[in-house]
């Protein structure tokens, strides 16, 4: 009975001081056969690297075996011409080489005429004509006109404008944002001016320079508008190129609790991402501390159980275990303890 105490007391401390978690850390490799069966090549990559900094995958034989052939793939000659043409002939690819291409095709004026040349092709054809492409290159135009009277003093714009034209061309680009571009393209048209949306250019300018090219798009496509895309560029300033795919695998939900993780650095919120949203919650509500020694206390714990069953068991505990379990358990004990030793005395 005095065991039962103890050990419900216990897991009642462990439970509210250190972070308890209830399921086994995310296996990166079912979602990144996935990706790889649908050919997207950068994608499980950048996928399976994010979790192979952490210790638990780092020596997995299987993700070392899969990395190596997805870079073989991406390495190869025939896959590189491929992308880059891709890149200069329809402006959409889903490599940096494809995407840089196309982003270097827009500053010779060569993109943006190609893409008013098609959109006109489908209006002629009475084919759905995108405006917002037709918009970004009217803008793009007047763009490089800019670039060329400054010497190349505006590129910033020119190069953020070509994004935005990847990122249409790849469904990244949100609604809203559509709606705002089109709007301004008029006024731009008339004033022969791009000054009315250079702030958004820049704070765009500012997410990719952080993010990365395949990171920025990703981000625009999860914002809802522009004062959240301001919001999620200082948030790419503290992950990096990482945080699209931070972003990703918690649903955005990352977002909603980095108020509460000011002081905890990145590496740690990345590593609580593994745990899912639990993870968050966990880091937020223990400290950053308590939830790095947390995390050695189990991997101790899973080394020493034969096959991590041991830790498997732990988990079911502390998911089924509630708080107001825990104390009946405790209470029953004592009542239990306290009529046990009145019947010795007796």
């Amino acid at each position: 009975l005095i065991l039962l105490i103890l050990g419900s007391g216990y897991v009642l401390y462990i439970r509210h001081y250190y972070f308890v978690p209830s399921t086994m850390q995310t296996d990166p490799l079912p979602h990144t056969r996935q990706l790889l069966a649908e050919e997207k090549y950068i994608d499980a990559k950048e996928y399976l690297e994010y979790f192979m900094q952490f210790e638990y995958m780092k020596e997995s034989v299987e993700a070392k075996k899969i990395l190596k052939n997805i870079n073989i793939k991406r390495e190869s000659l025939s896959y590189k011409g491929q992308k880059v043409l891709d890149g200069i002939f329809s402006g959409e690819s889903d490599e940096i080489s494809g995407q840089i291409s196309a982003i270097g095709s827009d500053f010779f004026l060569v993109g943006d005429i190609r893409d008013l040349i098609i959109e006109g092709s489908h209006y002629i054809g009475d084919q759905e004509v995108d405006q917002i492409l037709v918009a970004l290159s009217s803008i793009g135009l007047v763009a490089s006109a800019g670039t060329i009277m400054t010497l190349g003093g505006s590129t910033v714009p020119k190069a953020t404008i070509s994004i935005l034209k990847l990122a249409k061309k790849s469904n990244h680009m949100p609604e809203w944002l559509g709606k705002f571009l089109a709007k301004k393209a008029k006024i731009i048209k008339e004033t022969k001016s791009i000054k009315h949306i250079e702030p958004f250019l820049e704070t765009t300018h500012t997410l990719y320079k952080n993010a990365g090219l395949k990171g920025s798009m990703y981000i625009l496509s999860k914002s809802k508008n522009i004062q959240q895309l301001t919001t999620m560029s200082k948030y790419t300033q503290r992950f990096g190129k990482q945080s699209h795919i931070l972003l990703s695998i918690s649903k955005t939900k990352i977002l909603k609790h980095l108020p509460k993780l000011k002081k905890a650095s990145p590496q740690s919120i990345m590593l609580a991402s593994t745990y899912g949203e639990r993870g968050f919650k966990g880091l937020s509500k223990v400290g950053e501390k308590r939830f790095v020694k947390s995390i050695k206390v189990y991997k101790g714990i899973a080394k020493s159980g034969y096959n991590g069953n041991l830790m498997s068991i732990l988990y079911w505990m502390f998911r089924y275990l509630r708080d107001s379990v825990l104390m009946i358990i405790m209470l029953i004990s004592g009542v239990s303890l306290v009529i046990s030793s009145k019947r010795v005395k007796l």
